[in-house]
């Protein structure tokens, strides 16, 4: 009941930042008996009433935190009632000390998404706690190499889990598979460099897309059988801190390919982790895509973005490590995941 109580909330919060709907008119949906009672308990979960709440944040992208509803980390702190948990600042201060290009994606997070940080440790290693979606609770281990073994295995009591682990970029993929249904491995890259040549093929252009571009975008969408649209029509209500970008790869005046960056901020840097490229397969040669991807590169270093992407060289197409390296990109983390989760 208490979890149907907050979800309720968190459904009538995301109503008042994205539509013009009347307060009586969400009360009596949610089946509340009338709106005073719905104010007040909307009041004592945000600390504020609903019409306040819409003014404050109407012109607000709803992120992660605007979502959550803390099961996952009352389920953890109940199952490992020992651990110590630390202040999320003092974690992500370590972090940026650390390395804030390797833990880029984890001090990003922390200020995105509601998240808890616990001790296993009193040399520096933690493990991280994400409230990121409910099939699944998704943990990071920040420990040595050595210590692997010995905190996957207590990790895995927790059921459901999904870990990754960042580890030394030369480490090899540990034999064992600790019992999970499956293991992957990605490696994180970031382009640091000032400067990209950039070879335009012939009758192609790149430009940002923008509302004009819906009918573009849908067509697009619709013979790409890709997720872009579904996207692009959700950015304004769920997003970030700078929100999704969305770039168009042009062949004449046709759209061809289309690209989402996501913009994100942490620490006093800023990151464009390129997490898709979806071309029409008619126009999937190596250079169009080298094109296009290089021109997102551009863009991000002349707005002082750190460009990064992920992925294994078993990937298709031309994101993957060999691409990676062979644009300028430097590796900066390498991942092992786990999970028992069966899909």
């Amino acid at each position: 009941m208490d979890y149907l109580r907050e979800y309720k909330l968190i459904r009538t919060a995301q109503i008042l930042r994205t539509t013009d709907k009347s307060i009586l008119d969400i009360a009596l949906d949610f089946k509340y008996s009338n709106p005073e009672n719905f104010t007040r308990a909307f009041k004592a979960r945000y600390g504020v009433p609903p019409s306040e709440y819409r003014e404050r944040n109407k012109n607000n992208p709803l992120i992660w935190k605007d979502n959550s509803t803390g099961t996952v980390i009352k389920r953890f702190e109940s199952e490992f009632p020992n651990l110590e948990r630390i202040d999320i600042d003092i974690f992500t201060d370590y972090l940026y000390t650390v390395n804030p290009i390797k833990y880029a994606f984890n001090i990003f997070f922390a200020s995105q998404i509601d998240c808890a940080v616990y001790k296993l440790s009193d040399d520096n290693e933690y493990i991280y706690i994400e409230e990121y979606c409910a099939e699944e609770t998704a943990m990071t281990l920040f420990c040595k190499d050595d210590d692997i073994d010995q905190y996957i295995r207590i990790a895995k009591k927790f059921t459901d889990s999904f870990i990754s682990i960042l580890c030394d970029i030369n480490k090899a993929e540990p034999s064992d598979n600790y019992g999970y249904l499956y293991k992957r491995v990605h490696y994180d890259y970031a382009y640091l460099l000032a400067s990209i040549d950039v070879y335009v093929p012939q009758d192609y252009s790149f430009r940002a897309l923008e509302e004009t571009d819906y009918a573009a975008i849908e067509k697009f969408s619709r013979k790409s059988k890709s997720i872009v649209l579904r996207v692009f029509e959700q950015r304004k209500k769920y997003g970030n801190s700078d929100g999704t970008l969305f770039f168009g790869l042009f062949y004449k005046s046709a759209l061809v390919g289309c690209a989402m960056p996501c913009v994100e901020s942490g620490k006093g840097i800023s990151n464009c982790d390129i997490g898709g490229i979806f071309m029409l397969e008619e126009y999937k040669s190596e250079l169009a895509l080298t094109y296009f991807w290089s021109s997102i590169i551009e863009f991000c270093i002349k707005n002082d973005l750190i460009s990064t992407n992920s992925g294994t060289s078993k990937e298709s197409g031309i994101i993957n490590c060999a691409a990676s390296e062979k644009l300028g990109y430097t590796c900066v983390a390498k991942r092992l995941f786990f999970s028992d989760y069966q899909a």
